[in-house]
């Protein structure tokens, strides 16, 4: 054996992973140590815990001690091949991202726990973030499997976390069967790109790409990889699973696959992406065009909230597609400002619905919201704020990141793109802004107070409604905070450009 240098017995990249899936464990035992109707409130506490000791964990250095090297002569995958897991700002920033996304998904669900077996939903958050921690930080391709194959399992849990609900059962079947079909196309293109570049390493198979040139084992597993992460991104078309998974899904769990997904499974596309040969690269122009097209015209049918926002989301997601190909500092930094900006936009969105009609729902249909700013002016107003902002209205983050796009996809030579993102923007207006209408104006005779028809067989009412009410204060200040937010980078966008900036640099 023969030293081969320094690494972390618990470097800060897999601090947080750690601390997640650790926290996930206690909550299942204290579940077992409760007693009474604290018992609920108890494993939510340990919920929030957790997450707040992942992110501290994101700034305390690990221990360094010495590590010993493979023996002679071991095969190239044992060779030590730099850090299995990224130091950089990009996981830094996918991690803020999802633990700010879990906590307060459980912030909407946590009135509408099973009251016999609460820590099963919050368990399942903490690995499902875990796991979008692995998968946005992954150097290798296993990582980048097992982080996938974490958060999948356990999302597909989550959003059939409501078993009385018959609709819920049958997104997270589809989910699942879609879901192992992009696995499945994962691993067969990580066999292969393996088979071809003899590493599972991202830095070595990016300096053998020079090499293996237009190889078509190599194109073509580069390919189906992009096919199984594209599939976690929503990328049209490969987007079917989504709206019918956001809609059976609780809304604090739509809330968190809208976002964190998103974030975890776009640094790991950029990752990939930067180490795949040009042939495979130029595909993603093409899976933005169509997700752009796809994601708006399908948002103009839709009358329930969560699969408005499900074709937003696809949308969206090939909004940040436009900035990858050519992989200039200018494009990441534009990809990941939107990024940041739609994040507080998609889940001010959740946070607002969840104000407006605490408690698990089988539908928020759009004309439910009718009045909103009348019943309740805080969670009426900012809801409108953040429709405005991924309208692309100036003077919000929105506008600054789409600004920001369309500058890169022209300085790349991809004028066309910046053509359709403008044009699916105007689509998606007509949507965002008939929702807008109907926020803001009096409610008609008919229409009930909240127009949202109860998940039957769950709790609801006015019970629920004073259950939530501690949950409701926090998600009174996270909406006030998001839309302010939202607003201040329309007009000073400089902070997370900044932040952007720092995204690919290694962190000492």
């Amino acid at each position: 054996m023969t030293a081969m240098g320094v690494s972390q017995i618990f470097p800060s990249p897999a601090a947080p992973a750690v601390v997640l899936a650790a926290g996930a464990l206690v909550v299942m035992v204290a579940e077992l140590a409760g007693r009474g109707p604290w018992r609920a409130k108890g494993v939510v506490a340990l919920g929030v815990l957790a997450l707040a000791v992942a992110a501290l964990s994101l700034v305390i250095p690990g221990t360094p001690v010495p590590v010993q090297g493979p023996p002679e002569g071991a095969p190239v995958w044992a060779q030590p091949s730099g850090a299995r897991l990224a130091t950089d700002g990009l996981s830094t920033i996918t991690y803020g991202v999802v633990l700010v996304a879990a906590l307060l998904s459980l912030a909407i669900s946590a009135p509408a726990l099973d009251s016999d077996e609460p820590a099963a939903f919050v368990a399942l958050l903490l690995l499902a973030a875990a796991g979008m921690g692995l998968l946005g930080s992954a150097q290798t391709l296993a990582g980048v499997f097992l982080g996938l194959e974490l958060l999948s399992l356990s999302l597909y849990a989550l959003v059939a976390y409501h078993r009385q609900n018959p609709q819920a059962r049958e997104a997270a079947f589809k989910y699942l069967l879609l879901g192992s079909v992009a696995s499945a196309l994962l691993l067969f293109g990580i066999a292969m790109v393996y088979g071809s570049a003899g590493s599972l390493s991202l830095d070595r198979i990016a300096a053998s790409g020079a090499e293996l040139g237009d190889s078509r084992l190599f194109v073509g597993g580069f390919l189906l990889m992009l096919v199984g992460v594209g599939f976690k991104l929503a990328l049209a078309p490969f987007h079917a699973w989504a709206p019918d998974a956001y809609q059976g899904a609780g809304l604090g769990v739509t809330a968190f696959m809208s976002v964190a997904t998103k974030a975890a499974a776009f640094a790991a596309l950029l990752r990939v992406a930067m180490a795949a040969p040009e042939a495979a690269q130029g595909v993603l122009w093409l899976l933005a065009a169509l997700s752009m097209a796809v994601g708006s015209l399908g948002a103009l049918r839709q009358a329930e909230l969560r699969r408005l926002m499900a074709y937003s989301g696809i949308a969206n997601a090939g909004y940040l597609m436009i900035a990858l190909p050519h992989f200039t500092q200018g494009g990441i930094e534009a990809a990941l400002f939107y990024l940041g900006s739609y994040a507080l936009m998609n889940l001010g969105v959740f946070v607002a619905a969840a104000m407006l009609q605490p408690g698990p729902r089988r539908s928020y249909l759009l004309e439910g919201f009718e009045g909103a700013t009348a019943r309740d002016p805080l969670a009426g107003w900012v809801m409108v704020v953040f429709l405005l902002a991924l309208v692309g209205m100036p003077l919000t983050g929105g506008f600054v990141g789409k600004v920001l796009l369309v500058g890169s996809a022209v300085r790349e030579g991809a004028s066309w793109l910046a053509f359709f993102l403008a044009a699916s923007t105007a689509i998606l207006a007509y949507p965002y802004l008939k929702l807008v209408e109907r926020i803001v104006r009096q409610r008609r005779k008919g229409v009930s107070a909240d127009g949202m028809a109860p998940a039957g067989g769950l709790a609801g009412g006015t019970g629920h409604a004073r259950a939530a009410a501690p949950y409701r204060r926090v998600l009174g200040v996270a909406a006030a905070a998001a839309a302010v937010a939202v607003v201040v980078l329309g007009v000073w966008p400089e902070p997370l450009l900044r932040l952007a900036r720092l995204a690919l640099i290694p962190l000492g």
